[in-house]
Order: C-alpha cells, then sequence, then structure tokens
C-alpha cells in the first residue's frame, strides 16, 4: 500500500498508486485504447481502427479479414481455478495472438473471453490459415 497524496508521510489510508497523480482504492478504469488486464487492444480502440482499416479497404479494393475467437468454457476456468487463474489465461492468450498475428494487425479485446482478429490485407485463405496458426 502507498500513501495517498492527501495524506501526511507514514499515514497511508490503504490506498493502491495506479498513476503518478491518482490515488484509488480500485483499479483504474480501461484505459481510452487499451484492455489494462491483457494489454491489447479494447473495444473503444477496435471500434475506431476497424471503421479506418474498412474504409481504407474499401477505398482502395483490398481486402480485409476481421476473425472473432472466443475461449469455450471460460466461466469453468473461473469458477474451477479462480478469477486470479482466469485473468492469467486471458493475458496467455492475448500473447499468444499477438505473438502469432503480424504487427500491422490488430489483437484486440472484444468482451469477457472474446477478442477479435483485424487482419489487413489478408483474403479468405490467408485469413483461414493465419487463424488455423493461432
Amino acid at each position: 500500500m502507498s500513501r495517498s497524496r492527501h495524506s501526511p508521510p507514514g499515514q497511508g489510508l490503504g490506498k493502491f498508486v495506479w498513476g503518478p497523480y491518482s490515488t484509488s482504492p480500485f483499479p483504474p478504469p480501461e484505459s481510452s485504447f487499451g484492455s489494462i488486464l491483457t494489454g491489447v487492444a479494447n473495444r473503444r480502440r477496435l471500434d475506431q481502427r476497424l471503421r479506418d482499416e474498412y474504409d481504407r479497404a474499401v477505398r482502395y479494393g483490398r481486402p480485409l479479414t476481421v476473425a472473432i475467437a472466443d475461449l469455450d468454457h471460460f466461466k469453468q476456468v473461473n469458477d474451477r481455478w479462480t478469477h486470479a487463474t482466469g485473468d492469467a489465461v486471458l493475458k496467455a492468450i492475448a500473447n499468444l495472438l499477438v505473438r502469432e498475428v503480424r504487427h500491422t494487425d490488430l489483437v484486440a479485446r472484444y468482451g469477457g473471453e472474446e477478442f477479435v482478429l483485424v487482419l489487413l490485407e489478408t483474403g479468405p485463405e490467408a485469413a483461414s490459415a493465419a487463424c488455423e496458426k493461432v
């Protein structure tokens, strides 16, 4: 625990420091464009980037693929092994997805256990191969 910026030294209030100037008893909200838990893009960033990439694909007649990955039976992980384990699984999946797609593609957390891949310049055959690889 850290000292609140409003209390004298040695008089911590049981708050955690999440940023250089903020104190709160709660974790920070989802950042503007990234998932705090997984480190990948969040839904807000996905919506913005997908609009931009769709417009670009239409304008230039280029392929664009959107794939959704849903973790089957994820609730059972949380129920059987705790939410901390579930969080670790989500982080591991996010890391796997980021490692397996190109750096120009986008990996985003769509919902609880759903991830979206935005695969730029990727037609159906290449998209199928990319998804099978993951």
